[in-house]
């Protein structure tokens, strides 16, 4: 509305909203009320209202990305691989490399935490 009452005005604004003067919310300002602001005070109207559409955009984004990282935790709950894990390691204990295997990942899990803690020391080191 503070738009379209900026171009009443004389003002050259692009419209890119399409809102029915019915569908607006109580606390809009009317169109009989915004004609009796002048420009500077229609443009702080729009700025405000700008800012606020901005601000709920990144928040609707925010959950939309929270809605579809549930998404990915939910699918990955509904395929249940502990039997997947569990007769893999059946199988690796019935050739006698289960063992062999479990000490194969531990050293490259302590490898990996020293390797992290290196990287960390040499970036504590440089600040």
């Amino acid at each position: 509305r503070a738009n379209i009452s900026l171009v009443s005005l004389g003002e050259d604004l692009e419209l890119v909203d399409d809102l029915d003067d019915d569908d607006a919310p109580a606390d809009i300002p009317s169109f009989e009320e915004l004609s009796a602001l002048g420009i500077p005070e229609l443009r702080s109207t729009v700025s405000k209202a700008t800012e606020v559409i901005s601000d709920m955009g990144a928040i609707v984004d925010t959950e939309k990305k929270k809605r579809e990282k549930w998404a990915a935790e939910n699918s990955l709950r509904r395929a249940d691989l502990v039997p997947l894990a569990l007769c893999a390691m059946r199988h690796l204990a019935r050739k006698r490399q289960l063992v062999p295997a479990l000490e194969k990942g531990k050293a490259a899990h302590l490898k990996r935490v020293e390797e992290k803690k290196a990287a960390a020391a040499a970036t504590n080191a440089k600040s």
